[in-house]
């Protein structure tokens, strides 16, 4: 056959050519060929090129009417080349689908070997057929005669290309609406080309059906430029997220190494430098690296690698590529910016234990000292989780109300109660009650709650004084803990009087606020207004953790404190040496003749308490008189 007749018969094994070959130019082009998924992806598209070579070959040769014995030979091994690879395709089409699922570690062994038993049989059928004639047979004259085994194919292609259509419309966690309605529209038109070509040998539509569904698959799987990064070229966040899932879900060991730029927008900018461009240096030099598909870049100043199967001696080796090139900075057209860059690496299973610790450490604030780059530690490391661990706390504390508040009373130094005691807050889940109160606070400043928790902590101090327990116990005045930042916000007098006045029986008297690392505040004019302001409707404030570092005198003589309150730190140290005792005494003397009052905390036993009696302390605080307690407690306490 020839000529135009020839071109007629094969139109729809043309397109399907066409098509096939397309997709995987396409496929090629992009190189992501080091995915499973993907490789299994360009097998199903060589496969069905293949097929639609061999129907041509058997449609021209049909055309010969076997003049020569040559000529049937070729019919007859395309028709037998045909239902192989077609019979292979239906099972491709299954396996792919768990691999882009990432189903397939979840699958049982058992499960997969009997998925694979309807292909075994109708594979063995056919290749057996020239001997059995199970699948069909060639007459004299080229007439073809299905048999029972040709039926069978079809009925594995059908049961496999549904299979596949449950895994990526139920078991797919990156399906959309955009993507269900292209899987359907594109796994329904094989099926009803298979049946169509099971009643209908005549109507050959069943490989221009499955190159259709190809286009689908790859629109809807393999088309994924909503997970590409187009500064890069690399993958973007929502696409790490989906396999570091995957990954977890299947339980399969991994490792991660993150180059995070902590500085590159500010260093951009002072250079005249699109961080974009920067990004993209940084991007090739890791393609160059590691391999591209398992590479990253989920935002601007971040760049992960995805190891998976790789030795040691493998990661170490890409450790130190890493640390050579990004330590001292990012390289922008041969030149070193100053960019602070940190690398981080841990390990599924080890620190990684989930898809939110691996954020955290991609992406997650890291509050490290300054340094200028270079390997985060394990301890560091470590610290990172601790402290996204109290910033998660303060979220969930606050939204479900899971905070607690406890009172630790203020003594004299002849250890009778003075009237006072300090609201400390814990949390409610045990994992949390660990971190200190300073510790919940800094923290709560750094993830912007601190607004937040402190009405949370007024609100059930005010509550626990309108109760009249604090007042039966001898306790007039609650001190509440405030960030200077807390101070400085625009509304906090008129959110303080808000919270007061909904308590009839609280005065403002009854409540002082103890601020801590005035000093990180450089306005103490603003902070002064605020404070005198508050002082003037009847509250009063304390300077809280002087000596520790942030708290200094300047700002005992700024802030016109009524109270300072010595950090533990201080007792401690004259406790062990003369010149520690000279130091804390030579302070409270000093914040006596300025008018104000000392507060020595931290003391835990009947030394440090005769101690801090000697140094002439107006009043004593510490677990040696009594551990921070709750209402019911405090009252119990002092009705003994």
């Amino acid at each position: 056959m020839h000529g135009v007749g020839f071109f007629n018969r094969t139109a729809f094994y043309i397109g399907t050519l066409l098509i096939s070959l397309f997709c995987l130019i396409y496929e090629l082009i992009r190189g992501h060929i080091g995915k499973t998924r993907y490789r299994i992806f360009l097998i199903g598209l060589v496969s069905l090129i293949a097929a639609a070579l061999c129907r041509m070959v058997e449609v021209y040769f049909a055309g010969t009417s076997f003049r020569t014995p040559a000529s049937r030979l070729l019919f007859s091994g395309a028709v037998f080349l045909f239902y192989i690879i077609h019979n292979f395709l239906g099972m491709l089409t299954f396996f792919y689908a768990l691999f882009a699922t990432q189903n397939f570690r979840r699958v049982p062994y058992s499960a997969l070997y009997a998925a694979l038993g309807p292909f075994a049989v109708s594979e063995l059928v056919l290749l057996t057929n020239p001997v059995t004639g199970f699948a069909y047979r060639i007459e004299e004259g080229g007439r073809f005669i299905r048999n029972w085994g040709v039926f069978l194919t079809y009925s594995c292609g059908i049961l496999y290309v549904t299979m596949a259509m449950f895994l990526f419309l139920r078991k797919w966690s990156g399906l959309t609406r955009r993507k269900k309605v292209i899987l359907i529209y594109a796994l329904t038109i094989p099926l009803i080309c298979i049946l169509i070509q099971a009643f209908y040998p005549q109507i050959r539509l069943e490989l221009m059906g499955e190159a259709i569904a190809f286009i689908g698959v790859m629109l809807a799987v393999e088309y994924d430029e909503d997970l590409a990064d187009t500064s890069t070229g690399l993958a973007n966040r929502d696409s790490f997220i989906r396999d570091v899932t995957g990954l977890f879900g299947q339980n399969r060991p991994f490792g991660i190494i993150c180059v995070r730029a902590v500085n590159l927008e500010t260093t951009c900018r002072i250079a005249h430098i699109a961080p974009d461009e920067v990004a993209e240096d940084a991007a090739n030099y890791l393609k160059q690296l590691h391999p591209g598909y398992l590479l990253y870049h989920i935002r601007q100043d971040s760049f992960v690698l995805l190891m998976l199967r790789k030795t040691d001696e493998y990661k170490l080796n890409i450790l130190l590529q890493v640390q050579k090139h990004f330590g001292n900075g990012f390289v922008y057209e041969g030149k070193m910016l100053p960019v602070r860059s940190l690398i981080l690496t841990a390990e599924y299973p080890g620190k990684l234990d989930g898809i939110e610790s691996v954020l955290i450490m991609c992406e997650g604030n890291l509050m490290l000292k300054a340094r200028t780059g270079g390997f985060v530690t394990e301890k560091e490391l470590d610290r990172i989780f601790d402290r996204a661990s109290i910033d998660k706390a303060i979220h969930m504390g606050i939204k479900e109300h899971k905070f607690l508040v406890r009172y630790q009373p203020v003594f004299t130094p002849d250890g009778e109660v003075a009237g006072a005691a300090e609201a400390l807050i814990r949390h409610a889940d045990p994992d949390f009650q660990d971190f200190l109160p300073e510790d919940i606070v800094r923290m709560s400043e750094y993830n912007g709650t601190i607004m937040g928790l402190g009405d949370y902590v007024l609100n059930e101090v005010c509550a626990f004084l309108e109760s009249g327990v604090p007042a039966q116990c001898g306790i007039l005045k609650i001190s509440v803990n405030l960030s200077a930042i807390q101070c400085i916000s625009p509304d906090f007098v008129r959110r303080v009087e808000e919270i007061v006045g909904a308590y009839p029986h609280v005065h403002p008297s009854m409540i002082c606020f103890e601020i801590a690392e005035a000093d990180s505040v450089h306005d103490f004019r603003l902070l002064s207004s605020v404070t005198d302001e508050l002082r003037s409707k009847g509250y009063t404030f304390t300077m809280e953790s002087y000596g520790s570092g942030y708290s200094n005198m300047y700002s005992v003589f700024m802030m016109n404190f009524e109270t300072v309150k010595m950090d533990r730190s201080l007792l401690w140290e004259a406790e062990k040496s003369e010149a520690g005792r000279t130091l804390l005494e030579n302070s409270i003397k000093m914040i006596h003749e300025m008018k104000r009052l000392v507060t020595i905390t931290g003391i835990e036993n009947e030394a440090q308490w005769k101690l801090a009696g000697d140094l002439a302390a107006d009043n004593l605080q510490g677990f040696y008189f009594s551990k921070p307690l709750t209402g019911e407690q405090l009252s119990e306490m002092y009705a003994m």
